[in-house]
């Protein structure tokens, strides 16, 4: 790896660290981790079947070459008891490859999300920052990541695994305990609905910025266009195609009537544009917000 690229740093100890922001950057190294492991150690808050989904063909071709693996989940968050089985179907057909124990908390909340990966040779990797073993966590949420390379460092997130790993709190997962806990979910679901009804209606508090464009410049249908694949057209060729220009920096945005902020991040020529746009008073709009907007 080059140990200058970008969202990259080392300090004068030699801590190697790369953010792990970018849109489906943290998703491919953790499959590159996998793909180069000769064990690796997850501990997790949160494990739901569409994380697991992401990650299950890059775990099961590093257990089938013979790597050593090692899974620690909680439950204090509402953790898929259908993601918990397929571990437990991974877990019986590898049975010398995978350990698999849940965190059984007691007065505090278990909340870790950290990946320990130890390569042949004896390099060692850390993934740890905001992201639980999740669909959302992995791959479409806001998050933020570092990778770690540096041994010392590593190693005492190992340490820090490995104590909680054989500790008191981490208990076996069983068919007994699974069924259990799969009645429990299921309430639990229930009442989750309520607070997804109440997070929708938070995200709505406000309306949208003052001073949005009436529509966008265009004849064709208000709908969203597809490309030939079915896919929905980027946003920048959306805006084009209607006949809107882009500004290429903060300093060409003195006409703008809006700015739209993407989904994937831009870094700092983004965070200028975002700065200007604050100083100038132009509305700052989401790709939702945008799409959503008339044709005029």
């Amino acid at each position: 790896m080059d140990r200058r690229t970008p969202g990259a740093c080392d300090d004068e100890a030699g801590v190697f660290m790369r953010s792990l922001q970018a849109n489906g950057e943290l998703l491919k190294r953790v499959k590159n981790e996998f793909a180069r492991a000769s064990s690796f150690y997850l501990a997790t808050a949160l494990i739901t079947k569409s994380g697991l989904d992401l990650l299950y063909s890059a775990i099961d071709e590093a257990l089938a070459r013979g790597c050593h693996g090692s899974v620690l989940f909680g439950v204090d968050l509402p953790s898929d008891p259908q993601a918990i089985e397929t571990l437990c179907d991974i877990q019986r057909q590898y049975k010398d490859s995978l350990e698999l124990r849940r965190f059984q908390s007691g007065k505090t909340f278990f909340h870790p999300k950290l990946s320990v990966f130890v390569h042949p040779g004896g390099g060692e990797t850390a993934i740890i920052g905001s992201s639980n073993l999740t669909g959302g966590g992995l791959d479409t949420n806001y998050e933020t990541n570092v990778l770690v390379d540096d041994r010392k460092v590593v190693r005492q997130f190992l340490d820090y695994y490995k104590e909680h790993f054989r500790g008191a709190h981490a208990r076996q997962v069983d068919q007994r305990w699974l069924n259990q806990y799969r009645k429990l979910w299921a309430e639990r679901a229930r009442a989750d609905q309520r607070q997804r009804v109440l997070r929708e209606k938070a995200r709505h508090l406000g309306g949208p910025p003052q001073g949005l464009p009436k529509g966008i410049r265009g004849t064709s249908s208000r709908s969203r266009e597809r490309s030939p694949t079915g896919r929905a057209i980027g946003l920048y060729p959306y805006v084009r195609h209607h006949g809107g220009r882009i500004a290429s920096n903060a300093g060409a945005m003195g006409s703008a009537e809006c700015l739209v902020q993407g989904e994937i991040l831009g870094g700092q020529q983004s965070t200028r544009k975002l700065e200007r746009a604050r100083e100038l008073n132009i509305p700052i709009i989401t790709e939702e917000m945008f799409f959503q907007l008339p044709l005029r």
